[in-house]
Protein backbone atom coordinates (compact mmCIF):
# COMPACT_ATOMS: atom_id res chain seq x y z
CA UNK A 1 0.00 0.00 0.00
CA UNK A 2 1.20 3.23 -1.10
CA UNK A 3 2.25 6.11 1.62
CA UNK A 4 -0.50 8.72 0.82
CA UNK A 5 -3.10 6.96 3.13
CA UNK A 6 -5.17 9.79 2.43
CA UNK A 7 -5.27 8.79 -1.44
CA UNK A 8 -5.60 5.18 -0.30
CA UNK A 9 -8.69 6.25 1.62
CA UNK A 10 -10.47 8.21 -1.17
CA UNK A 11 -9.68 5.25 -4.03
CA UNK A 12 -11.53 2.66 -1.00
CA UNK A 13 -14.06 5.28 -1.07
CA UNK A 14 -14.11 5.98 2.75
CA UNK A 15 -13.56 9.79 2.30
CA UNK A 16 -14.43 12.45 0.19
CA UNK A 17 -12.19 14.87 -2.10
CA UNK A 18 -13.11 17.60 0.40
CA UNK A 19 -12.19 15.92 3.16
CA UNK A 20 -8.88 15.17 1.21
CA UNK A 21 -8.39 18.60 0.67
CA UNK A 22 -8.62 19.79 4.21
CA UNK A 23 -6.38 16.75 5.46
CA UNK A 24 -3.42 17.63 3.06
CA UNK A 25 -3.85 21.20 3.68
CA UNK A 26 -2.85 20.96 6.96
CA UNK A 27 -0.20 18.72 6.53
CA UNK A 28 -1.37 15.74 8.89
CA UNK A 29 0.03 12.11 8.65
CA UNK A 30 -0.13 8.80 10.11
CA UNK A 31 -2.27 8.55 12.92
CA UNK A 32 -2.97 12.52 13.42
CA UNK A 33 -4.26 12.39 10.08
CA UNK A 34 -6.72 9.07 10.54
CA UNK A 35 -7.80 11.20 13.98
CA UNK A 36 -8.52 14.54 11.76
CA UNK A 37 -10.25 12.10 8.96
CA UNK A 38 -12.61 10.44 11.99
CA UNK A 39 -13.28 13.92 13.76
CA UNK A 40 -14.68 15.43 9.87
CA UNK A 41 -16.80 12.47 9.87
CA UNK A 42 -15.17 9.07 8.81
CA UNK A 43 -16.59 5.98 10.53
CA UNK A 44 -13.74 4.57 13.05
CA UNK A 45 -15.26 1.08 12.20
CA UNK A 46 -15.01 1.82 8.38
CA UNK A 47 -11.35 3.38 8.97
CA UNK A 48 -10.59 0.16 10.80
CA UNK A 49 -12.07 -2.50 8.84
CA UNK A 50 -10.04 -0.73 5.68
CA UNK A 51 -6.56 -1.39 7.65
CA UNK A 52 -7.70 -4.86 8.56
CA UNK A 53 -8.13 -5.59 4.50
CA UNK A 54 -4.56 -4.49 4.33
CA UNK A 55 -3.39 -7.26 7.18
CA UNK A 56 -3.13 -4.98 9.83
CA UNK A 57 -5.59 -6.86 11.94
CA UNK A 58 -6.99 -8.26 13.94
CA UNK A 59 -8.63 -5.37 15.46
CA UNK A 60 -7.63 -4.66 18.84
CA UNK A 61 -11.02 -4.02 20.89
CA UNK A 62 -11.10 -2.40 24.43
CA UNK A 63 -10.77 -5.79 25.70
CA UNK A 64 -7.48 -5.89 24.61
CA UNK A 65 -6.17 -2.46 25.35
CA UNK A 66 -7.19 -2.86 28.45
CA UNK A 67 -5.15 -5.70 28.88
CA UNK A 68 -1.79 -4.01 27.57
CA UNK A 69 0.95 -5.26 29.79
CA UNK A 70 2.12 -3.00 32.50
CA UNK A 71 6.17 -3.59 31.48
CA UNK A 72 5.48 -3.23 27.55
CA UNK A 73 3.93 0.37 28.23
CA UNK A 74 6.25 0.90 30.22
CA UNK A 75 8.92 1.01 27.92
CA UNK A 76 7.54 3.74 26.10
CA UNK A 77 7.37 6.95 27.38
CA UNK A 78 4.30 8.76 27.81
CA UNK A 79 4.75 12.42 25.54
CA UNK A 80 5.67 9.62 22.72
CA UNK A 81 3.03 7.61 22.90
CA UNK A 82 0.65 10.23 22.36
CA UNK A 83 2.65 11.91 20.15
CA UNK A 84 2.69 8.42 18.22
CA UNK A 85 -1.40 7.76 19.27
CA UNK A 86 0.15 4.20 19.97
CA UNK A 87 -0.46 1.53 22.68
CA UNK A 88 2.31 -0.99 23.49
CA UNK A 89 -0.21 -4.31 23.99
CA UNK A 90 2.07 -6.89 24.54
CA UNK A 91 5.28 -9.11 23.76
CA UNK A 92 4.99 -12.22 21.31
CA UNK A 93 7.60 -14.39 19.80
CA UNK A 94 7.73 -12.41 16.67
CA UNK A 95 7.88 -8.99 18.16
CA UNK A 96 5.73 -5.98 20.52
CA UNK A 97 2.09 -6.24 19.45
CA UNK A 98 1.53 -2.04 19.11
CA UNK A 99 -1.96 -0.47 18.85
CA UNK A 100 -2.36 2.26 16.41
CA UNK A 101 -4.97 4.18 14.43
CA UNK A 102 -3.17 4.13 11.18
CA UNK A 103 -0.48 0.93 11.38
CA UNK A 104 0.98 2.07 7.96
CA UNK A 105 2.52 5.00 9.74
CA UNK A 106 6.12 4.50 8.91
CA UNK A 107 7.63 7.62 10.46
CA UNK A 108 5.87 6.30 13.75
CA UNK A 109 7.23 2.37 13.30
CA UNK A 110 10.70 3.83 13.35
CA UNK A 111 10.70 5.09 16.47
CA UNK A 112 8.53 1.97 17.83
CA UNK A 113 11.42 -0.07 16.38
CA UNK A 114 14.13 2.25 18.10
CA UNK A 115 12.28 1.45 21.21
CA UNK A 116 11.30 -2.27 21.75
CA UNK A 117 14.30 -3.61 19.66
CA UNK A 118 12.95 -7.42 19.81
CA UNK A 119 10.74 -5.72 16.96
CA UNK A 120 7.21 -3.76 16.59
CA UNK A 121 3.90 -5.73 14.94
CA UNK A 122 1.57 -2.60 13.93
CA UNK A 123 -1.66 -3.82 14.73
CA UNK A 124 -5.23 -1.66 13.90
CA UNK A 125 -7.45 -0.40 16.76
CA UNK A 126 -10.40 1.91 16.96
CA UNK A 127 -9.21 5.72 17.39
CA UNK A 128 -11.92 6.51 20.12
CA UNK A 129 -10.71 3.31 22.01
CA UNK A 130 -6.99 4.68 21.46
CA UNK A 131 -7.53 8.00 22.58
CA UNK A 132 -9.06 5.99 26.16
CA UNK A 133 -6.33 4.39 26.38
CA UNK A 134 -4.00 6.41 26.42
CA UNK A 135 -5.86 8.25 28.99
CA UNK A 136 -5.86 5.44 31.25
CA UNK A 137 -2.36 4.14 30.77
CA UNK A 138 -0.47 7.25 30.86
CA UNK A 139 -2.52 9.69 33.09
CA UNK A 140 -0.31 12.82 33.03
CA UNK A 141 -1.62 13.18 29.60
CA UNK A 142 -3.62 15.82 28.10
CA UNK A 143 -6.73 14.95 25.45
CA UNK A 144 -4.14 14.42 22.30
CA UNK A 145 -5.29 16.85 19.82
CA UNK A 146 -3.96 16.86 16.18
CA UNK A 147 -1.46 19.27 14.91
CA UNK A 148 1.68 19.99 13.17
CA UNK A 149 2.98 16.16 11.82
CA UNK A 150 5.94 14.81 14.06
CA UNK A 151 9.88 16.26 12.93
CA UNK A 152 11.92 15.01 10.28
CA UNK A 153 13.66 13.13 12.41
CA UNK A 154 11.22 10.67 12.81
CA UNK A 155 10.95 10.01 8.84
CA UNK A 156 12.06 6.39 7.35
CA UNK A 157 15.27 6.10 5.53
CA UNK A 158 13.60 2.86 3.96
CA UNK A 159 9.85 1.73 3.33
CA UNK A 160 8.99 -1.09 6.06
CA UNK A 161 7.38 -3.74 3.80
CA UNK A 162 4.47 -5.64 5.16
CA UNK A 163 4.16 -8.99 3.61
CA UNK A 164 1.79 -10.68 5.77
CA UNK A 165 -1.61 -10.27 7.94
CA UNK A 166 -0.19 -9.38 11.66
CA UNK A 167 -1.20 -12.53 13.97
CA UNK A 168 -3.72 -12.68 16.90
CA UNK A 169 -2.88 -10.67 20.12
CA UNK A 170 -3.98 -13.70 22.28
CA UNK A 171 -1.78 -16.74 22.14
CA UNK A 172 -2.19 -19.44 19.32
CA UNK A 173 -3.04 -22.42 21.78
CA UNK A 174 -6.13 -20.05 23.41
CA UNK A 175 -9.44 -20.50 22.12
CA UNK A 176 -10.61 -17.19 20.59
CA UNK A 177 -13.77 -17.62 22.88
CA UNK A 178 -12.16 -18.48 25.75
CA UNK A 179 -12.61 -16.44 29.53
CA UNK A 180 -10.17 -14.26 30.63
CA UNK A 181 -8.11 -14.98 33.11
CA UNK A 182 -10.01 -14.07 36.70
CA UNK A 183 -8.53 -11.56 39.17
CA UNK A 184 -7.42 -14.49 41.57
CA UNK A 185 -5.18 -15.90 38.91
CA UNK A 186 -3.59 -12.61 37.65
CA UNK A 187 -3.01 -11.54 41.68
CA UNK A 188 -1.19 -14.91 41.83
CA UNK A 189 0.41 -14.89 39.44
CA UNK A 190 1.97 -11.35 39.41
CA UNK A 191 2.75 -11.84 43.32
CA UNK A 192 5.66 -14.13 42.57
CA UNK A 193 8.05 -11.64 40.76
CA UNK A 194 7.61 -7.93 41.63
CA UNK A 195 9.80 -7.53 37.98
CA UNK A 196 8.25 -9.77 34.93
CA UNK A 197 10.83 -11.04 32.96
CA UNK A 198 10.66 -10.59 28.96
CA UNK A 199 8.24 -12.75 28.29
CA UNK A 200 6.78 -13.59 31.25
CA UNK A 201 7.83 -17.28 33.31
CA UNK A 202 4.63 -19.20 33.68
CA UNK A 203 4.17 -19.72 37.34
CA UNK A 204 5.65 -23.70 38.48
CA UNK A 205 2.13 -23.97 40.53
CA UNK A 206 -0.73 -21.93 39.19
CA UNK A 207 -3.67 -21.55 41.78
CA UNK A 208 -6.50 -23.69 41.01
CA UNK A 209 -9.36 -21.25 39.82
CA UNK A 210 -12.51 -22.61 39.10
CA UNK A 211 -14.00 -22.32 35.28
CA UNK A 212 -16.10 -19.01 34.52
CA UNK A 213 -19.62 -20.31 34.27
CA UNK A 214 -21.36 -19.17 30.97
CA UNK A 215 -23.21 -16.02 31.60
CA UNK A 216 -26.94 -16.21 31.25
CA UNK A 217 -29.24 -14.41 29.41
CA UNK A 218 -32.79 -13.59 29.46
CA UNK A 219 -35.18 -15.88 27.17
CA UNK A 220 -35.14 -13.94 23.40
CA UNK A 221 -38.74 -14.32 22.58
CA UNK A 222 -39.01 -13.84 18.97
CA UNK A 223 -42.73 -13.36 18.41
CA UNK A 224 -43.39 -9.12 18.93
CA UNK A 225 -40.37 -8.79 16.27
CA UNK A 226 -41.73 -11.14 13.57
CA UNK A 227 -45.15 -9.26 14.30
CA UNK A 228 -43.13 -6.33 13.52
CA UNK A 229 -41.63 -7.61 10.46
CA UNK A 230 -44.77 -8.51 8.91
CA UNK A 231 -46.41 -5.17 9.52
CA UNK A 232 -43.65 -3.81 7.65
CA UNK A 233 -44.95 -1.71 4.77
CA UNK A 234 -41.93 -1.61 2.69
CA UNK A 235 -38.37 -3.19 1.92
CA UNK A 236 -36.23 -0.71 4.09
CA UNK A 237 -38.66 -1.47 7.19
CA UNK A 238 -38.48 -5.10 6.21
CA UNK A 239 -34.99 -5.17 6.84
CA UNK A 240 -34.33 -2.67 9.79
CA UNK A 241 -36.67 -4.61 11.95
CA UNK A 242 -35.14 -7.76 10.63
CA UNK A 243 -32.09 -6.54 12.12
CA UNK A 244 -33.38 -4.78 15.06
CA UNK A 245 -34.86 -7.91 16.07
CA UNK A 246 -31.89 -9.79 15.44
CA UNK A 247 -29.56 -7.34 17.69
CA UNK A 248 -32.37 -7.83 20.51
CA UNK A 249 -30.81 -11.64 20.65
CA UNK A 250 -27.61 -10.65 20.47
CA UNK A 251 -24.47 -8.52 20.25
CA UNK A 252 -25.43 -6.67 16.94
CA UNK A 253 -26.60 -7.39 13.60
CA UNK A 254 -26.51 -6.34 9.81
CA UNK A 255 -28.32 -7.07 6.54
CA UNK A 256 -25.75 -8.07 3.22
CA UNK A 257 -27.67 -7.56 0.24
CA UNK A 258 -25.91 -9.36 -2.64
CA UNK A 259 -25.89 -7.24 -5.62
CA UNK A 260 -23.86 -7.71 -8.81
CA UNK A 261 -21.81 -10.24 -7.50
CA UNK A 262 -20.65 -8.33 -4.81
CA UNK A 263 -21.59 -8.60 -0.47
CA UNK A 264 -23.17 -4.87 0.34
CA UNK A 265 -23.61 -3.51 3.47
CA UNK A 266 -27.56 -2.89 3.65
CA UNK A 267 -28.73 -2.20 7.20
CA UNK A 268 -27.60 -2.57 10.68
CA UNK A 269 -27.98 -2.45 14.25
CA UNK A 270 -26.88 -3.11 17.80
CA UNK A 271 -23.53 -2.57 19.75
CA UNK A 272 -20.95 -0.70 17.91
CA UNK A 273 -22.93 -0.90 14.82
CA UNK A 274 -22.52 2.50 12.62
CA UNK A 275 -24.90 3.11 9.19
CA UNK A 276 -21.90 4.11 7.40
CA UNK A 277 -19.67 1.12 8.98
CA UNK A 278 -22.68 -0.70 7.36
CA UNK A 279 -22.92 0.80 4.26
CA UNK A 280 -19.18 0.90 3.72
CA UNK A 281 -18.90 -2.69 3.67
CA UNK A 282 -18.32 -3.85 -0.33
CA UNK A 283 -17.22 -7.68 -0.57
CA UNK A 284 -17.12 -9.23 -3.78
CA UNK A 285 -19.01 -12.64 -3.97
CA UNK A 286 -15.42 -14.68 -4.90
CA UNK A 287 -13.57 -13.36 -1.84
CA UNK A 288 -13.10 -15.93 0.50
CA UNK A 289 -14.73 -15.59 3.57
CA UNK A 290 -17.73 -16.62 5.64
CA UNK A 291 -20.30 -14.69 3.60
CA UNK A 292 -19.16 -16.77 0.18
CA UNK A 293 -19.36 -20.32 2.46
CA UNK A 294 -22.84 -19.47 3.48
CA UNK A 295 -24.29 -18.27 -0.17
CA UNK A 296 -22.25 -20.97 -1.62
CA UNK A 297 -24.10 -24.01 1.10
CA UNK A 298 -27.31 -22.39 0.93
CA UNK A 299 -27.29 -23.04 4.80
CA UNK A 300 -26.59 -21.43 8.29
CA UNK A 301 -22.97 -20.69 9.28
CA UNK A 302 -22.65 -21.20 13.06
CA UNK A 303 -18.95 -20.45 13.92
CA UNK A 304 -16.19 -18.25 14.84
CA UNK A 305 -15.06 -14.90 13.12
CA UNK A 306 -12.40 -16.04 9.82
CA UNK A 307 -9.43 -14.64 10.09
CA UNK A 308 -9.74 -13.57 5.92
CA UNK A 309 -9.37 -10.25 5.36
CA UNK A 310 -13.20 -9.87 4.32
CA UNK A 311 -14.42 -11.36 7.61
CA UNK A 312 -12.70 -8.90 9.67
CA UNK A 313 -14.39 -6.69 7.40
CA UNK A 314 -17.47 -7.99 8.60
CA UNK A 315 -16.42 -8.48 12.27
CA UNK A 316 -15.61 -4.58 12.32
CA UNK A 317 -18.45 -3.39 10.78
CA UNK A 318 -20.52 -5.68 13.29
CA UNK A 319 -19.04 -3.40 16.59
CA UNK A 320 -15.34 -4.88 16.16
CA UNK A 321 -15.98 -6.98 19.40
CA UNK A 322 -18.17 -10.29 18.70
CA UNK A 323 -16.76 -13.79 18.62
CA UNK A 324 -19.23 -15.82 17.74
CA UNK A 325 -20.77 -15.52 13.72
CA UNK A 326 -24.41 -16.78 12.12
CA UNK A 327 -25.21 -16.10 8.88
CA UNK A 328 -28.65 -17.23 7.47
CA UNK A 329 -29.50 -16.69 3.87
CA UNK A 330 -32.70 -14.74 3.31
CA UNK A 331 -34.48 -15.85 -0.06
CA UNK A 332 -37.41 -14.55 -2.14
CA UNK A 333 -39.40 -16.81 -4.31
CA UNK A 334 -36.54 -19.26 -4.25
CA UNK A 335 -33.87 -16.57 -5.20
CA UNK A 336 -30.91 -15.68 -2.25
CA UNK A 337 -31.28 -11.79 -2.47
CA UNK A 338 -28.93 -11.42 0.77
CA UNK A 339 -28.04 -12.35 3.95
CA UNK A 340 -28.67 -12.24 7.77
CA UNK A 341 -25.95 -12.08 9.73
CA UNK A 342 -25.38 -12.51 13.85
CA UNK A 343 -22.71 -11.14 16.01
CA UNK A 344 -22.48 -12.95 19.33
CA UNK A 345 -25.96 -14.65 18.52
CA UNK A 346 -27.50 -16.30 22.05
CA UNK A 347 -30.51 -18.18 21.10
CA UNK A 348 -30.94 -21.06 18.55
CA UNK A 349 -29.63 -21.30 14.81
CA UNK A 350 -33.56 -22.34 14.12
CA UNK A 351 -34.59 -19.19 15.82
CA UNK A 352 -32.43 -17.08 13.50
CA UNK A 353 -33.66 -18.87 10.56
CA UNK A 354 -37.35 -18.44 12.05
CA UNK A 355 -36.30 -14.38 11.83
CA UNK A 356 -34.36 -14.67 8.13
CA UNK A 357 -37.72 -16.50 6.54
CA UNK A 358 -39.99 -13.69 8.25
CA UNK A 359 -37.74 -10.96 6.47
CA UNK A 360 -38.12 -13.59 3.23
CA UNK A 361 -41.89 -13.67 3.08
CA UNK A 362 -42.73 -10.01 3.62
CA UNK A 363 -40.18 -9.07 0.87
CA UNK A 364 -42.22 -11.27 -1.03
CA UNK A 365 -45.30 -10.13 -0.20
CA UNK A 366 -44.06 -6.51 -0.92
CA UNK A 367 -42.73 -7.52 -4.46
CA UNK A 368 -46.23 -8.88 -4.84
CA UNK A 369 -48.18 -6.13 -4.16
CA UNK A 370 -46.00 -3.67 -6.03
CA UNK A 371 -46.72 -5.71 -9.54
CA UNK A 372 -50.34 -6.04 -8.67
Amino acid sequence: MGGDLAANLLDAGLVTPRQLESARSQGLHGSRLARALTDQGLDENALAGFFISKGFGPLLDRADLDRAQTFTTEKLPSETARELFAVPVRASAAGVIVAMADPTDQSAIRVLEETFTTGVLPTVARVSELAQALERIYPESSRWTSGAPPSDTLELSRPRKITQAVPLVRPKERAIAEPAESPAETESQSSESAAPAWPSVPVSEPAQVPATPKPSYPVFDPGPHLATIERAVDRDAVIEATCQAVAAGGRAACFIAIRKKVFRGWYGSGSGVTRDGIRSLWIPVDKACSLRDALEMQAPYSGTFGQTAADQLLRAALGGEGQLLNIVPVSVAGKTIGLLCASDWRSSSEVLTTVADAAGEALARIIKARKA
